[in-house]
């Protein structure tokens, strides 16, 4: 309970101060912000995480929208805006947010313990899903069999996108200035993105060598960033690297 006291001052004082310097401004979003490709602000996720805990604490319920169980855990809580705009604890929904034409969608994280905002790159998840389609057809044309590469471990293969008859694809990644790579699941032919380098770079800074059993490693990137590692399996310790679940369990 201090613990959450004391986040939920130190939200408080970044949302006055955000709040004031909107209001020298003129306006709570410059309209110099207002284009597609925004860069997330910590300020504006902090506001909305202020108006995500409002919210909770008078209703008693998240503002999100409805998911299936089949929604992969760091994308299944999409904050709905028309709830937090209907009580009057946001004016309008951020910039960067797909909802004002941006290139994110705004997320909850941890809704059973602390809930978190964070975001998730849409062009990241959408790029997937194109290359998901163009495996699924291929599969269903030759037999089951994926457009295997190189593999990378148990279960997970490099994309060969020749027999796909597309152009190698690299993701931007949100963690750095690195592209990564996707990589296809050879039992579920589920295409993922591989974010194993990104943590590896965490795991070498913070000097970590051993992890419990069954610790999912994405965590690593969701408290390193303000962004989900969307389009992602659970990662394991292998002893020596982090590598992908064979099944998604989450």
């Amino acid at each position: 309970m201090g613990m959450m006291k004391t986040m939920k001052r130190r939200l408080m004082s970044a949302a006055v101060a955000v709040i004031f310097l909107f209001a020298l401004t003129g306006c709570l979003y410059p309209d110099e912000q207002r284009q597609a490709h925004v860069r997330p602000s910590q300020e504006y996720i902090t506001l909305v995480q202020i108006a995500v805990n409002q919210f909770q604490e008078k209703s008693g319920v998240l503002p999100i929208k409805n998911s299936t169980m089949e929604t992969p855990i760091y994308e299944k809580y999409v904050i709905d805006f028309k709830k937090l705009m209907e009580r009057n604890l946001l004016n309008e929904p951020p910039p960067n947010a797909f909802e004002s034409g941006g290139n994110d969608y705004y997320v909850l994280v941890h809704v059973e313990e602390e809930p978190t905002v964070k975001l998730m790159d849409i062009a990241a998840m959408q790029s997937v899903i194109d290359i998901q389609r163009a495996v699924d057809s291929y599969r269903s044309e030759h037999g089951g069999r994926i457009p295997a590469a190189e593999a990378l471990t148990p279960g997970w293969y490099s994309i060969d996108y020749d027999l796909l008859k597309m152009k190698p694809l690299q993701i931007p990644s949100p963690y750095s200035v690195q592209s990564l790579s996707l990589m296809v699941n050879e039992a579920t032919g589920d295409v993922m993105i591989d974010y194993s380098s990104e943590m590896m770079k965490l795991i070498q800074q913070q000097g970590k060598v051993s992890f419990p059993e069954g610790e999912d490693l994405r965590e690593l990137l969701v408290q390193s960033s303000p962004y989900i590692p969307v389009r992602s399996y659970p990662y394991d310790w292998n002893g020596e690297r982090p590598v992908p679940a064979l099944e998604n369990q989450y």
